[in-house]
């Protein structure tokens, strides 16, 4: 008898382990946060330098980006969205968990981004 009951306080413990870590993955997965920038110019006129990388695994495609904001340059990688408008130039950056997986959206004015070759990776 107490044994059948050490094994079903067990299972129960195992149970409860296994809720919480299903709950803290899923809440691993979701989480992200946002942040907005001023842009600076890199270059005269420059504010983004833009690549893509591309590969044979579907998954290992990305985007890059160069840009500056606090007097340091940045590269970026993720989804980019670049906007032109002639609004003060702006980065907005949601970050979470997942390599090269940001979503990163450029507000800059028309003729600032300077386009790079895009690279193939194997």
């Amino acid at each position: 008898m107490k044994q059948i009951y050490m094994k079903n306080k067990i299972y129960m413990g195992l149970i409860v382990i296994s809720i919480f870590l299903a709950i803290q993955s899923y809440r691993y997965c979701i989480w992200s946060e946002e942040y907005t920038y001023q842009l600076q110019e890199i270059d005269n006129g420059v504010y983004v330098q833009y690549h893509r990388v591309f590969s044979t695994v579907p998954a290992d495609n990305y985007e890059v980006v160069q840009v500056c904001f606090n007097d340091t340059l940045h590269t970026l990688t993720g989804d980019v969205t670049i906007i032109y408008n002639n609004d003060v130039p702006q980065l907005s950056v949601t970050a979470n968990h997942f390599v090269n997986g940001d979503e990163i959206i450029v507000y800059v004015p028309e003729g600032s981004v300077l386009h790079y070759n895009d690279v193939g990776v194997r």
